[in-house]
């Protein structure tokens, strides 16, 4: 850290002393995000982050554009089936299709389960954390961020509207301030980077499968674009720190030799060799 504190200064010795002293202020902090293995989970989220500041401004104008495509039929039906990889079916149908096509890679199952477990814990925090009111046609409201403080006009029975914060639990029932980040695209990343990892041949179709689950998403008028940035960032995160680092695999180690049996050897070393 202190030799990316006298880079920054050496390089930055001509500029402005404001630009100079940001640089250096910030160099420790760069250095230590984008380090390895850090970078891992760190670039997605910088980089979706980034993203989303930027394009914040043009949610609006950018879903417009999305719903006067006018997309229907069967092109319609068929996002409404592809949004889904990522959910409950598709992860059970590629369990399967591992265990049965693949029985050495059989373990690594247990770091998809890993990785969906961070995936959803993660968006599930930021979604109330965050509060944004998804974009509804009473709520046409892009840039609206509630954040733990506040309070949103939702819908309720009888056509009322009643102010609720995104963490108050009768949210659930209609989700409707749980926009960001979206959940189905960041479900869709997790299992995307998954297959990526254990067949790269499929890296280009998985990067296919997220835009398509992203742009579904905004089809069907359940987020805006950021939510979509937003969610595959975090899905990207979690697939990769949980799958690259094999936390399901050394969980279920960790688990066995301190409740199950002691003395037995972890199955890591053998499912590094498969690999």
């Amino acid at each position: 850290m202190q030799r990316a504190i006298r880079d920054a200064s050496d390089y930055n010795r001509g500029l402005a002393p404001v630009v100079r002293w940001a640089h250096v202020l910030l160099a420790p902090l760069l250095a230590w995000l984008f380090a390895q293995p850090r970078r891992q989970w760190t670039l997605p989220l910088a980089l979706g982050l980034l993203l989303v500041v930027l394009l914040v401004p043009f949610d609006g104008p950018l879903l417009t554009a999305v719903e006067r495509l006018g997309i229907g039929g069967d092109l319609r039906r068929e996002l409404g089936a592809w949004q889904q990889f990522g959910a409950l079916g598709s992860l059970l149908f590629t369990a399967a299709a591992i265990w049965l096509g693949d029985p050495a890679r059989r373990r690594r199952l247990l770091d998809l389960v890993a990785a969906v477990a961070v995936g959803w814990s993660a968006c599930s925090v930021l979604k109330v954390i965050v509060g944004r009111p998804r974009p509804r046609p009473e709520y046409r409201d892009p840039h609206t961020f509630l954040w733990p403080w506040g309070q949103y006009p939702v819908e309720v029975a009888d056509g009322q509207l009643v102010l609720m914060h995104a963490w108050d639990p009768r949210i659930a029932q209609t989700a409707d301030l749980w926009s960001m980040p979206s959940g189905h695209t960041a479900h869709a990343a997790v299992l995307a980077v998954f297959i990526a990892a254990l067949y790269p041949r499929l890296r280009p179709l998985m990067w296919v499968m997220i835009a398509i689950v992203g742009f579904s998403r905004l089809v069907f008028g359940a987020h805006w674009p950021t939510d979509v940035i937003a969610g595959a960032a975090v899905g990207i995160a979690a697939g990769r720190v949980a799958t690259e680092r094999y936390w399901g695999v050394r969980a279920l180690d960790w688990f066995w030799k301190r409740w199950i049996d002691r003395g037995c050897s972890p199955a890591l070393p053998r499912v590094l060799e498969a690999e």
